[in-house]
């Protein structure tokens, strides 16, 4: 029991001893240190040995709380290039050195001088002149040239800005002046008609004879100039029944344009096509009642009927055929034979030169020559225009031969 109590009393005075030792090791406030004064201030004070960190002990207060602030927003800043410490030198790619080229040396002066250029020349009649500066005419030179507008009339020279060269005779006249004949004229005031100067600049005017005439409002006729609002050539005729607007030209005569008149042959007749009148050479006629073949009139056989055709100078039905363009057969029974009319039509019977002939008779048509065969015509063929025998002969080069031993066809020349 007595051990029990002193047991007890050992426990106790342990758990004394280690609780002080417990609290001795724990951190504490010091109100002395700065900030102490003030409710929640102080320094926290570690006993030597404790690690320098706040943590978690019975009594502890926890540090003071910092206040946060948020920093103010800035624009995002430009990109910029990067910069380089004033204390790094930039490393720049390193070119390898080249040997400057040797310096060109002058070549050595010459002595012998340069050649002087020497302008061109000419000959004229065996004496030389420079072409630069002078011309010759004929046997003659002449300073100037052609390029300064000088120019040759003969053997004498002459400034095309102030004269012209005339069949060899030079007479003044104003730039741009043509001949005619000998005599100058500016096409810009004057033309040249038949050797004549006559008032009328070439560009508006043409020449009628010995005349000239403006053709936007004349016009020539058998060498005479005429109005072309009150007249009209026909036939080499100037005729004033009225203008080429209103009227046409039958022969030496007019008839109006848009009028019931037309012309025949040189003749003015009454009637056009769409009246149902027509030509006949000379002759009018109406097409309900006759056909104009050849330049002949042919009565219709049934008036107002056009199934009637012509065939030469006569006239064909409308199931007839014409042959060689001058006779009518019938192609129903007939055919024409290269201008000649046979019995038989296609394809039981066939043309052979001027007749024809049945393919299924006894005949041959052998290069246009129709052949009577009779009852060899199984064994019968053509060579060339002739028959021949199959069975005993042989046909070379459009000859009929006997073969034998040593014949070659391609030796045998037609």
């Amino acid at each position: 029991m007595e051990f029990a109590a002193s047991a007890l009393v050992l426990l106790a005075c342990a758990l004394h001893v280690s609780g002080q030792a417990h609290i001795a090791a724990r951190p504490w406030f010091d109100p002395r240190s700065p900030g102490g004064k003030q409710a929640g201030g102080g320094q926290l004070r570690y006993p030597p040995g404790l690690p320098q960190y706040p943590g978690r002990y019975p009594g502890q207060r926890p540090p003071p709380r910092q206040a946060f602030t948020i920093p103010p927003t800035r624009p995002s800043p430009i990109p910029q290039p990067p910069r380089f410490p004033l204390s790094t030198p930039i490393q720049r790619p390193t070119v390898p050195a080249t040997t400057p080229p040797p310096a060109t040396t002058n070549p050595p002066a010459t002595t012998t001088p340069p050649v002087p250029t020497t302008p061109e020349v000419a000959y004229c009649a065996g004496e030389p002149f420079t072409i630069a500066e002078w011309m010759c005419c004929g046997d003659t030179i002449h300073q100037g040239t052609p390029e300064q507008g000088f120019g040759c009339c003969g053997v004498e020279q002459y400034n095309s800005m102030t004269d012209v060269c005339c069949q060899g005779m030079i007479e003044p006249a104003d730039p741009g002046s043509k001949c005619c004949g000998a005599v100058p004229y500016h096409p810009a005031r004057e033309m040249c008609c038949m050797d004549a100067v006559v008032p009328g600049p070439e560009s508006t005017h043409l020449c009628c004879g010995a005349e000239s005439y403006n053709n936007m409002t004349h016009d020539c006729c058998g060498g005479s100039v005429f109005e072309q609002a009150i007249g009209m050539c026909c036939g080499g005729v100037i005729t004033t029944d009225g203008p080429a607007a209103t009227r046409e030209c039958c022969g030496a005569n007019t008839f109006p344009r848009y009028g019931d008149h037309m012309c025949c042959a040189g003749n003015v007749v009454n009637g056009n096509a769409a009246s149902g009148v027509g030509c006949c050479g000379a002759d009018p006629y109406n097409f309900a009642d006759e056909i104009c073949c050849m330049n002949t009139l042919i009565p219709r056989a049934q008036q107002g009927v056009y199934g009637e055709r012509c065939c030469g100078a006569g006239l064909m039905g409308p199931f007839d055929a014409c042959c060689a363009n001058n006779t009518v057969y019938d192609p129903a029974t007939q055919q024409c034979c290269n201008g000649f009319i046979a019995d038989g039509t296609p394809p039981q019977h066939m043309c052979c030169g001027f007749e024809s002939f049945s393919i299924f008779g006894e005949q041959l048509c052998c290069g246009g020559a129709l052949h009577h065969v009779g009852p060899e015509i199984a064994t019968s063929a053509c060579c060339g225009q002739t028959v021949y025998d199959k069975t005993i002969s042989t046909c070379c080069n459009s000859q009929s031969l006997i073969p034998e031993s040593n014949y070659n066809c391609t030796l045998i020349i037609r």
